[in-house]
């Protein structure tokens, strides 16, 4: 047994050791919740006041930015495309006819036009430049109408109003005057050829007709 050497009667008691106090489970909570606060202040100052597990609010009048689901209708759409073409295969007509310098072989014919309604137009040409004579659009409204369609064929009924004269290529002297603005029927035919829709044929019937109401 191991003996401690008695102590001085004059000597001072030994001072007791210094009191620490336990950190307990009290003291780990403290801690944690600090960390805690810290932590969410970060995430404030670094993200826009978004504390964590906030969902963004979604903004009822923003627009959509979702693709469609709806597919456009086949046929509605090959419609409106050989629609669009025979607006542009007259325009390219008016353009090359209307041009002292158009001749048939111009690129803006064959753009639109193949077979009989090619060999129309190119006819049309011909005898304008041999008269020097240009024509002179002062009104046209077209109506195109598909009333007939297949996968390679269509038929479409124009009841347009062509208010248009001839007039001498060099002097722009009035040759033919400007009809009255009187409605009339034409019939055009495409067909498909290498995915673009060609106009085939082409006639006036020389018909009155009721345009629809715009």
């Amino acid at each position: 047994m191991l003996r401690t050497a008695p102590r001085p009667p004059d000597s001072p008691a030994p001072a007791p050791p210094p009191y620490r106090r336990s950190r307990g489970p009290f003291f780990a909570l403290v801690l944690l919740l600090v960390v805690g606060v810290a932590a969410v202040v970060f995430l404030v100052v670094a993200g826009g006041e978004e504390t964590p597990g906030d969902v963004p609010a979604t903004d009822a009048s923003a627009p959509s930015t979702a693709e469609p689901s709806a597919t456009l209708d086949p046929e509605a759409s090959a419609k409106a495309d050989i629609a669009a073409i025979h607006r542009q295969s007259w325009e390219a007509f008016v353009a090359v006819a209307s041009d002292p310098n158009g001749q048939i072989d111009d690129p803006r014919l064959a753009q639109y036009k193949n077979g009989s309604a090619l060999a129309a137009a190119q006819l049309a040409i011909r005898r304008l430049r041999s008269d020097g004579q240009v024509i002179q659009v002062t009104q046209h409204k077209l109506n195109p109408e598909v009333v007939e369609l297949t996968a390679v064929s269509a038929v479409v009924e124009d009841c347009g109003i062509d208010v248009s004269g001839l007039v001498d290529a060099d002097t722009g002297e009035v040759v033919v005057p400007a009809g009255p603005p009187e409605p009339s029927l034409v019939v055009a035919t495409y067909e498909l050829v290498d995915g673009v829709w060609m106009q085939n044929s082409f006639t006036d019937t020389k018909q009155s007709c009721v345009p629809p109401e715009s």
